[in-house]
């Protein structure tokens, strides 16, 4: 779902002090990088954004940069700035998303999980049935037959 205008909206230079929790949501918009916001929950989820007019749709696009404490304030207008420069060279930022995260899939692939057959369709044993054959095993004599 997409941040959405509402009473709540504030131009601010967004800062760490915004980074707290409230008694409703509050989306802030920043003064120094157009598009840049920030959205606060009052269960204290702080989710940094970047946002513009898509000249194809005539809608906002809204993109998610990521939650704070994994993105600080810095880290995640430097993104937004990124982004604005995709933007400003004609480039589909979801597109490009899309892409990286099909590569990423693709490359997650290991050596290993290319070579190694599964068995998807069999059962696990059942706990019992690991005992049977653990007294089965230990009930065996060394003599050949």
């Amino acid at each position: 779902m997409s941040p959405q205008k509402g009473a709540h909206d504030m131009t601010v230079l967004i800062s760490e002090k915004h980074l707290k929790k409230s008694d409703s949501r509050k989306t802030y918009s920043d003064k120094d990088v157009k598009g840049f916001a920030l959205r606060t929950t009052p269960n204290g989820v702080f989710t940094f954004y970047y946002q513009h007019l898509n000249k194809k749709t005539g809608k906002r696009d809204w993109h998610k940069i990521g939650d704070h404490p994994d993105w600080s304030v810095v880290k995640a207008r430097n993104e937004a700035r990124r982004l604005a420069g995709l933007v400003a060279d004609d480039k589909d930022i979801k597109q490009i998303r899309r892409q990286k995260a099909e590569q990423d899939r693709v490359g997650s692939i290991t050596f290993q999980q290319l070579t190694t057959p599964t068995f998807s369709s069999a059962r696990p044993l059942s706990p019992s049935a690991g005992a049977k054959c653990r007294k089965r095993k230990a009930g065996r004599t060394s003599n050949p037959r």
